[in-house]
Parts: structure tokens; sequence; C-alpha cells
């Protein structure tokens, strides 16, 4: 290991050291928060489970803002990695890298892995060497200086497992070099903290008699004898039986006696070219180690078609095979086919596998079972049950005793496996996919189009089975590109057809899961293919359904591993999501329904996203951009769950807003055009507040189309307005006003008075900025005379407002305060919190104007204040301009290039070059306080060409 490089050490208190000796962290809570990263380490760990690690009992509400904190503390601490900070965000979640060398629990399984090559490649001094080397790392009990946490249960568990395994080999070792005194005392000690460990009894026979102590021998074997009785209330298995009888004889004693009956090793070949799962992997061997106790540990896989559980079982089984000396059993239960295996025909192989003869096989259930539970008690066995259907077939074929292991696969969550660890699998990860992809068509294929292969393993979804058939199928035709493949996969339409490779169809997998279905939950599977988002919420299948409560449905979805839970939503609202192929499948299935009936379905989903998305709009600042609202149903999904949004809204939005997205265009794409405008307006509050200019051009171009091509001219100037505002944030000035005089010719058309006033007041607008105002007064006027008589307060507070604006830049100041003061009581008196501060913060450029530099600054700071409150960016950008403004006037330049350098951050990261134009033409004057005439120079170019790019 290089000098400079740190050890972070888990086998033992927690410490870290660095080049320049121990690294302290300090806190309680941020060291429990590293321990947890480490233990997870080169593993992206989400925020959830890290707050359950720190705060296992009672997380504060501001656990996520914590972790953050924690978070910044350990980086700051710690050494950097190789390629920057040593914690590193990974979409929502943490991961924390070390290499192999810089972490001891690492650094030991692999020291264990190397020494258990060297003794089969034949050189026991080396793998005795190796094992000594790993046992040094171990300094004390897995992280004994911090509390005992739920979390890290199994992982120390198989940390300290491993040790114990470690142990009993180098103890093993030692005896097959004679070091038998040596190898007793080690295996003395051992016994004297697992005394119910059978194995090693059986090698301390072995060392004391092959040591010459016979007596010592039958002594041991007598004390292990009266334990396991007493204790346990069963007699010493047949391999410590056979020991006993051997040194009694005295005869030689081997170390591997073997039984009467050969072992039965019933699993299929190991998988050539496995890849991946390698935290499976470690929890499974963790869990698969038989024990002297009553009951046997159980391992489940669950996990979706086609993730690759059976390869994993089998693999795990051939990686743990030695410690089951008695054989492995190997039972497929066939859960997912049209004739699942009962447990009375599976008992007959077994016991006959296990050496009974078919006339000694009882006829009766129940004594089958008895005689196989018999007959396994005191052996050593894997049993793995492959797609299992149901928990009792699990129940009724668990041994009597801890001597065996179980290892279970199955699509279906089986919950009610006693003492079961469940291990849940998922697609792969993107490094892991190009490996098997790799390995099976070939490294060289692989390594020559490097971007297909990414695309064949996203088309795959990343999930093994599509991938083994991608990588078989391009082993079948020599003659294809990966790119040939990657542009099949590319269809959606026609994916699951393109994967199919000599008798193996994914396909075919799928339909499997899909045939044990409930009648309603097929129905509902079927019908999420007609969505676009493969991640949705659990309302939706009730819209698919037109049914209020969905919960048995997704129960059984989620139990079959075809919808994954992901949790709730900002509104407490649970989410799921499909995987990308099972989606293609649904979509297929969905295709044999009535288009009638999946033109419902989707309507109902749409109608449930608009009646939602309206509510949470309500809750946020009003919008003038609202136009008159459509007639197209609204289908409430969940009143309590609408209600709790309104608690949240931006959260909700934030959380939904690609499934809104994809809800407007799926609206647009399957010919429900109102839908889709009115959705897409729905959605204008939170664009407009959160400055989502790409989304919400995406979703009015979409609904636009529809539209047009329905004849809605309602929608169509709706959208028009949207379009329209989009345009003038751009700086598209005549674009801007060639869409707003549309949009107002249109609603003057169909009679739309209130959708008359809002283009009115956007075309204004247009004319304002460009400096047109005579014709914005026009404009605003006309709107002003409509909203009186509708009664739109807040609309005509936003045109006072404007026309305050005109008038202070005309330097008609006293008009200007009359505007600025309707203006203000009106959104005082609508209860508009962030209207009230958008006139505030032109009242404060109005004193700037007169020259009154601290009134105005007491304005804008009451502005900007409601501004961050409300979370709204971009107009907190504007009142910021202004009070870098007034600080100038003040004299105070540190300040003022403070408010100047948020203000101009605000307005790149939103595109507004104006507002950049504003602020850097100030900064020039911040650079000419500071008598700094390049930089004031380099700002004066910089807003010119600004300008210049505005045409103006």
């Amino acid at each position: 290991m290089d000098a400079d490089r740190p050890v972070f050490r888990v086998l033992g208190p927690l410490s870290i050291h660095g080049d320049a000796g121990p690294l302290t962290v300090p806190g309680l809570k941020r060291r429990v928060l590293l321990a947890h990263l480490l233990l997870r380490a080169n593993q992206v760990v989400r925020p959830d489970e890290l707050a359950d690690a720190v705060w296992p009992t009672d997380p504060p509400r501001s656990a996520r803002a914590n972790l953050q904190t924690y978070v910044s503390g350990l980086r700051r601490v710690l050494p950097p990695g190789k390629d920057g900070p040593r914690i590193v965000t990974r979409g929502t979640g943490y991961l924390l890298e070390a290499a192999p060398d810089e972490l001891d629990s690492t650094r030991f399984e692999d020291l264990v892995a190397a020494a258990r090559q060297e003794q089969l490649r034949g050189d026991p001094e080396r793998a005795l060497a190796l094992l000594d080397d790993g046992l040094r790392l171990w300094r004390d009990d897995p992280l004994c200086d911090l509390p005992d946490h739920r979390p890290w249960r199994t992982a120390v568990d198989r940390l300290v497992e491993l040790r114990l395994d470690a142990r009993e080999l180098h103890a093993t070792i030692r005896v097959g070099l004679g070091q038998y005194a040596a190898a007793a005392g080690e295996l003395r000690a051992l016994l004297d903290a697992h005394p119910f460990r059978e194995s090693l009894w059986e090698h301390l026979l072995v060392a004391l008699s092959a040591g010459g102590q016979r007596a010592a021998a039958l002594a041991a074997y007598r004390q292990a004898r009266e334990l396991f009785v007493a204790e346990l209330g069963v007699e010493p298995g047949h391999r410590l039986t056979d020991l006993h009888r051997a040194v009694l004889a005295g005869g030689p004693v081997a170390g591997d006696v073997t039984p009467d009956d050969p072992p039965v090793r019933q699993l299929p070949a190991d998988i050539p070219d496995f890849v991946g799962r390698a935290d499976h992997l470690a929890a499974l061997r963790a869990v698969l180690a038989p024990v002297d106790r009553y009951a046997p540990p159980v391992a489940l896989i669950v996990g979706a078609p086609g993730t690759g559980k059976t390869t994993l079982a089998v693999h795990a089984g051939h990686e743990v095979a030695d410690r089951f000396p008695d054989g492995q059993l190997y039972l497929d239960l066939r859960g997912c086919t049209a004739s699942p295996r009962a447990p009375t025909h599976v008992f007959r192989e077994v016991l006959r596998a296990l050496g009974v003869s078919g006339p000694a096989i009882p006829r009766r259930t129940a004594e089958r079972a008895a005689l196989y539970r018999s007959m396994l008690a005191h052996r050593r066995m894997l049993l793995v049950l492959d797609d299992v259907a149901e928990a009792a077939h699990v129940r009724e074929l668990l041994p009597s005793g801890g001597t065996c292991a179980v290892l279970v696969t199955s699509r279906r969550q089986l919950a009610t496996i006693p003492g079961a660890h469940s291990i849940v699998l998922d697609a792969f990860a993107a490094v892991e996919a190009r490996q098997l992809l790799s390995r099976i068509a070939g490294p060289d294929r692989v390594a020559a189009e490097p971007a297909e292969a990414a695309a064949i393993c996203r088309a795959c979804g990343h999930l093994p089975l599509a991938i083994r058939v991608a990588g078989a199928k391009l082993v079948e035709r020599r003659t294809w590109t990966l790119g040939v493949l990657a542009e099949r996969l590319a269809d959606e339409s026609r994916r699951l057809g393109e994967l199919h490779a000599d008798d193996v169809w994914l396909r075919a997998s799928f339909e499997l899961s899909v045939r044990h279905l409930p009648a309603e939950a097929a129905v509902a599977f079927r019908r999420l293919g007609l969505l676009t988002s493969t991640a949705l919420p659990g309302w939706a299948v009730g819209a698919l359904l037109a049914r209020p409560d969905p919960d048995d449905v997704l129960d059984a979805l989620v139990d079959a591993n075809l919808l994954l839970p992901l949790g709730p939503d900002a509104s407490g609202q649970p989410h799921y999501r499909m995987h990308d192929l099972l989606h293609c499948y649904a979509a297929e299935a969905a295709a044999a329904d009535p288009p009638e009936v999946r033109r419902e379905a989707v309507a109902r989903v749409i109608s449930g996203w608009l009646a939602l998305a309206e509510r949470a709009g309500q809750a946020l600042p009003p919008c003038v951009f609202r136009p008159t609202p459509g007639d197209s149903p609204r289908w409430c999904p969940d009143a309590a769950g609408a209600a709790r949004i309104v608690r949240n809204p931006l959260g909700w939005f934030d959380a939904e807003r690609q499934s809104l997205v994809d809800a407007v265009e799926l609206a647009a794409r399957s010919g429900l055009a109102a839908l889709a405008w009115e959705l897409a307006v729905a959605l204008v509050p939170y664009f407009d507040h959160r400055s989502w200019y790409p989304d919400w051009q995406r979703t009015h171009d979409s609904a636009l189309a529809a539209v047009r091509a329905a004849g809605d001219l309602h929608g169509e100037a709706a959208l028009l307005r949207g379009i329209g505002q989009i345009l003038l944030y751009q700086d598209r000035y005549e674009q801007a006003r060639r869409t707003m005089r549309h949009c107002w010719t249109l609603s003057r058309r169909i009679g739309d008075r209130r959708g008359a006033a809002i283009a009115a007041t956007g075309l204004a607008s247009v004319y304002r900025i460009t400096g047109d105002h005579e014709r914005a007064v026009r404009h605003y006027r006309e709107a002003l005379t409509d909203l009186a008589v509708l009664g739109d307060a807040n609309t005509e507070a936003q045109v006072r407002n404007a026309m305050g604006m005109i008038c202070r830049d005309r330097g008609r100041y006293a008009e200007a305060r009359g505007w600025f003061a309707e203006a203000l009581g009106l959104a005082r008196g609508t209860g508009d919190a962030h209207r009230e501060a958008t006139v505030r913060k032109e009242i404060g450029a109005l004193h700037l104007d007169e020259g009154r530099p601290r009134p105005a600054l007491r304005q804008l700071s009451r502005a900007v204040a409601v501004f961050d409150a409300l979370d709204d960016a971009h107009c907190a950008g504007y009142a910021l301009a202004s009070v870098g403004r007034a600080e100038l006037c003040l004299g105070d330049t540190p300040r003022a290039q403070r408010a100047l350098d948020r203000a101009l951050s605000i307005f790149r990261t939103t595109g507004d070059r104006r507002g950049q134009a504003i602020v850097i033409d100030l900064l020039a004057e911040v650079h000419r306080n500071r008598h700094d005439v390049p930089a004031a120079l380099t700002c004066r170019a910089d807003a010119s060409r600004l300008r210049a790019e505005l045409g103006r």
C-alpha cells in the first residue's frame, strides 16, 4: 500500500490512519455515519438508510439537512480519494470511495480468499501466512467503540463469521501440516467461544488423535456429547460419531471422514460467466453458515423475472459448498409454471436422493416429512429451493435442526418464512451489465463498440437475463456489429421480440409471472403499459381500474415483483416503479384491449394528474398566466392525499415534474387534446415559479399540436399565452409580440373576455419592456376595463403595478406612486404576499430613481425576504439587483457586490440575459469604486454585448 494513502479500520474500534498519523473524527453521530459508509464502501447509500443508522429510534425532522452537514464535515476531515472528495454524492445518496487496501475489512476478506486459493493449489504454508496476515488486522469486535446499530447487524455478523471461518481454516491447515499441538490449542480456544460448532470438535478429535493423544480425543468427544445432549437434547452428528468410532478402533483418523452414504451433489453447474452481485454474495455467505441450533439459517432471494435469482443461488451454493460436506440438494419447485410441484412429490425425490429405496418411502405426506427431517437431523447439507410460489412449501421443507441451511429463490415476497433473511435483486448496475455482455459476446467486440454496448445494456434495462439473451444473439450472429443489435433494440415496440436466442425468450419469463396474478391485478399490469412513465404514484393504478382504493392490487403486483415500491412522495403518497422491459411487455399486452377501454383508462389517469396539479397550483402564489379553465372531467384519486399536497405544493411538483410532463405528452399522443392543454396550463404556476422554461415549452408545444389537430381554439389561445410568456422571458420580443397578438385575437374571436384580458396584459408587457409605452398603456387600460368587470383583483394588481413602472420610467414619479399604492392595496386585499413583494420591489426602484436609497433598501429587503421564503429565485434576482444599486448609492461597495453576485448567479441559471445586462452594468460600478479599471471595462463590454443580442 502507498505510504500516503489512508487506512480505514473497522475490525475493532473505528479509526483512520493517514500519512501523518491518526485522524480524529469528532462527534458520535459523525462517527456512526462514517462507520455505516465504510461498511457499505463503494456503494451508494440512501439518505433514509443513513438516517436509520444515525438516529435509530427517533430521527429529527431535519435529519436530511443534518446528514448533509455531517457529510460536509467528514469531507473536510477525510483524506481525498484518487478523483476528489472521499465521499461523493450519487443521485440522492452518498458513496464513500475506498480502495481494497485502504479498508481493513476488505483487505481481510482478500487475504482469506487468497489463502483458500493457495490451499487449493497445494501450498499450505503460504495459505497459513496469508491467514496470519489477515487475522492480525483484527483488534477487537467490529466497531466495538460505537453503539450496536440494527442496520449494521448483517454486515458485522458477516465479518465475525468470516473471522471464525478463517480461524477454523487456520487450525485445519495446521493439522494438515502436522502441527497437532498448536492446532489443538487453537481449536480449544475457538470452542470456548463457539461450543456448539460441531466442525470444531471434529477437527479437535483429528488433531488430538493424530498427535498421539488418543485419551484426550476420547475425552473431547465425551465432553462434546454431554454438551449436546444436556443443552440441545440431540446426539452429535454422524461425522463426529464416525470419528469417535475411528479413535476407539485405534485406526488412522482422517480429517475428512465421510459418512457411509456418499454425499449428494445436486447443484447445477456453476455459471462460468457470472459477474457482479458482490454485496449479495457476501450477504449469502454470512447467512448460509450452519450453526448448532434448533433452526436452520434460511436465505431468500427475491426479484422480478430476469434478475438472475437462480444464477445467483447456484453460484452462491458452489461458493459455500465446502461448508456442507454431506452434500447439496437442488429442488426446482416450478412455482411460476402451470403445474407447480407440491411438497409430497418433492419429499419422494429428496428421500430417493438420500438413499431411501422405493418401497421404503412412506405413502403418506406426513410420514415422508418426518423421515425426511430425521435423515437431515445430523447431516450438514445445503438445500436450494428454486422458484418457490408459496411460503407454505418452504415451511414444509425446512429441516428440523441447524446443521443444514436453506437457500430459496422466488418471484414473490414470501414474508412468512420463519427467520428468513431476504435478499432483493434488482437490475444490474451499468458496469456489471457491460461486464456480462463482454463475457458472453466477447471482450473485443464490446471494446470495439463501447457506445453501442452501452445502448444494448440500456435497452435491456440492465436486466441480467435480457443481457444474457442479447449476448447470445450476438454469438449466434457473428457478422452483426453491436450497432446492428442496438438499432434493432431501440424500437420499444419490437424490443421483446428481438430478445430471444436459441430456446430462451424473455417474453416467456414475463408471462410466467403475470399468469399467476389475480384477475384485477393482471388488468392493472397490462394497463400500466399504456402509461409512458415507469415510476408512478399508487393512485394511478386506481385510476386505470376506475376504483379509489387499489391497495390490494398494488400489493399483488409488489408481491409478484412486477412493481417495486419506491417509498412515499412529498405528500406521503406511495410510489412504485416498473422495470422498462416489463413495461414493454405490459404495453404489448395492453394492445389487446379495445381502443375505447384503453382511451378511458388513460383519460382517468391524466384527469387525476390535472386535479392534483390544479390543487397544488392553487397553493402557490397566484399566477396571472392562468387562462379561463376548460371543462374536462377531474378524477380525484385520493381526497386525503390531495389535501396533503397543499401542505408542500412545491415539494410535490418537484417530485412529480417528469411524470407530469410525460402525462401532457401522453394526453397529446392519445388524442386527449382538452386534457393535454388543461394539464399543460395547470403546470404554468409551478414552471414560472421554478423557472423551468424547457419543460414549460415542451408541454405547451406537445399540447398545441394536439389542440390544433382537434380544432380547439380555446385550448390554442390558452397555450399561446404561455408560449408568449416563455418567449418574453427568453428576450425574444418580436416572436413574443406575434404570439401574444395571436392569443389576443383568438380569445376575442371565441368570446373569452378573461382570456382576452390576460392576453392583453401579456402583449402590453412586451411593449413595456421594448420601450413602446404608448401601446403598452393602451393594452393595459383595455385589460383593466375587463378585469374590473370580471373581478380579477390579482391580475388587476399586476396591471396597476406595470402602469406604475411605465410612469416611473417616464419620470412621472407622482403618478407612479399612485399606481403602486393601488396595486399594493389590491395585493393586500387578496392576501397575495408574492404580489405585495413584487409591488414593493418596484416601489424600491422608484425610491432609487428619486434619490432615496435608504427607504428603497427597506422596501427591497422586505421583498427579497418574501421571495426567498416562497423560493422564487427569479423575482429575488431583480430585487437583489436593486438592492445592489441602493448599496452603491449608500457607498457600501462590499454589500453591493454580495447582492449583485447572487443576482447574477440567478440570472445565469435562468438564462435571463436582460437581468444579466442590468447586473453586470452595476458590477462595473463596483469595480470602478475599487479602482479596478480593467474589470470595470470588461463588465461594460459584457453588458453591451448582451444588450446588442437583445436588440436594445
